[in-house]
């Protein structure tokens, strides 16, 4: 279960709308500028969303979905994607970056150590800012993160409950 947050640049608009912000550069040059910072992380190149579905038979949903994708949902779709593990003490940050001209990138941190102090040295140095999935934008001024140590609370509180559940049988809900 990871916290998820998306980078984008720390001159975006306060909006949900990733169209209005500005680009960070093409998907190679923003992981080498991750690299840049956070020398230890190991890339791969992997299949675009298209690609990896185009095994499926053409009645299943997924290949309807693709069907019904707008011409930019296409081109999207068909970029192939660079994905970066970094390990930590404690935890990883997992990069995803597309192909091509980018706004934006996804980064998965899993584990229970302070994953803040990479984030920053990688923000920082390329004037990107953090949000998390609720839009709040993580202070990177700060050396612990609310929204780190909420979502920790919250992602041991659910494994807890559901531990608790498991022992007793009761998986109702």
């Amino acid at each position: 279960m990871p916290w998820e947050l998306t980078i984008r640049s720390n001159q975006a608009a306060l909006s949900s709308s990733s169209r209005d912000w500005p680009l960070l550069g093409e998907g190679e040059g923003v992981c080498r500028r991750i690299s840049e910072s956070l020398p230890d992380v190991q890339w791969c190149r992997e299949p675009s969303f298209i690609e990896q579905h185009q095994h499926l038979p053409r009645d299943h949903p997924i290949q309807r979905f693709i069907e019904d994708m707008t011409a930019e949902q296409r081109e999207w779709s068909s970029r192939p994607k660079f994905k970066g593990l970094y390990e930590g003490d404690g935890f990883t940050l997992e990069f995803f970056c597309q192909d091509g001209s980018i706004q934006f990138f996804q980064v998965d941190v899993r584990g229970g150590g302070n994953p803040l102090p990479p984030l920053v040295k990688v923000c920082k140095a390329n004037g990107w800012a953090v949000q998390d999935v609720t839009g709040k934008v993580v202070d990177l001024d700060s050396p612990r993160s609310e929204s780190w140590d909420a979502f920790v609370a919250w992602r041991d509180r659910v494994i807890d409950e559901t531990a608790g559940k498991r022992k007793t049988g009761n998986t109702d809900e």
